[in-house]
C-alpha cells in the first residue's frame, strides 16, 4: 500500500474499525451488497478517506471486514468483498448525515481559526468552522446541512440557525447549491477564505 493510504489509515484506524463493526451483516442470509454499501457510506464520512480509497486502500478494510463477518455469514472471498466495496464506494452519493455532522462538530472545536470566521462571534463563528469541516469531509462535493442539525451542534434554536445559514450565504462564506432536494436539508459549498 502507498504511504498516503498508510498515513490516512493509521491516523483514522479507530474510525475505520468502528465503521466496519457498524456495517456487519445481521445474519448469513443477508445480501452482502447492503452492509458493504453501508460500510462505503461510513468510510466516505471519514476525512481523508476519499484520497486513500482511490488507490489501494480497500484491501485492508476488506480483509478486516471479512474476518469480522465470517462468524455471521461464513467464509467470504476478500476479493469479492473488495470489488463490491469499490462498486459501492462509487455509488455513494450522500454520506451518513448525522455521523458526519457530529464528527465535523468535534473537529470544528479543535480546528485552527478560519480567516473568514474572524468577522463573526459566538455560535456564528462555530457554524463557519462546522461548515468548513463538512466541506473537508465531502471533498469537492457540496455538503448537506439542515438548520435543525446546525442548531443542535451550535446551541441555538433551529430558526436562528436557519437565519445564520442564510447570512453565511449572503456573506459569500457558503454557496447554496440545492434547496429541498432532501427533506429539510439544503446542500452547500464552503466558499469562504481559509
Amino acid at each position: 500500500m502507498g504511504t498516503k493510504v498508510e498515513a490516512v489509515y493509521a491516523a483514522r484506524q479507530a474510525e475505520y474499525i468502528a465503521a466496519v463493526e457498524a456495517s456487519l451483516p445481521e445474519s448469513g442470509k443477508q445480501e452482502l451488497r447492503e452492509p458493504l454499501f453501508k460500510l462505503a457510506r461510513k468510510l466516505k464520512a471519514i476525512p481523508g478517506s476519499a484520497a486513500a480509497y482511490k488507490a489501494d486502500g480497500f484491501d485492508r478494510v476488506a480483509h478486516y471486514w471479512c474476518g469480522k463477518a465470517a462468524p455471521l455469514v461464513g467464509e467470504v472471498s476478500r476479493h469479492e468483498v473488495r470489488l463490491i466495496l469499490q462498486e459501492a464506494w462509487g455509488k455513494v452519493r450522500f454520506l451518513e448525515k448525522e455521523d458526519v455532522v457530529a464528527a465535523c462538530a468535534i473537529r470544528a472545536m479543535d480546528s485552527p481559526e478560519i480567516k473568514c470566521a474572524a468577522e463573526f462571534v459566538g455560535p456564528m463563528r462555530f457554524l463557519v468552522a462546522l461548515c468548513y469541516q463538512l466541506q473537508q469531509a465531502n471533498g469537492k462535493s457540496p455538503f448537506w446541512l439542515s438548520c435543525r442539525s446546525a442548531a443542535k451542534y451550535i446551541g441555538v434554536p433551529f430558526r436562528r440557525a436557519a437565519d445564520m445559514l442564510r447570512t453565511l450565504v449572503k456573506e459569500d462564506v457558503l454557496k447554496l447549491v440545492d434547496k429541498c432536494k432532501r427533506p429539510k436539508a439544503y446542500r452547500y459549498r464552503f466558499t469562504g477564505e481559509v
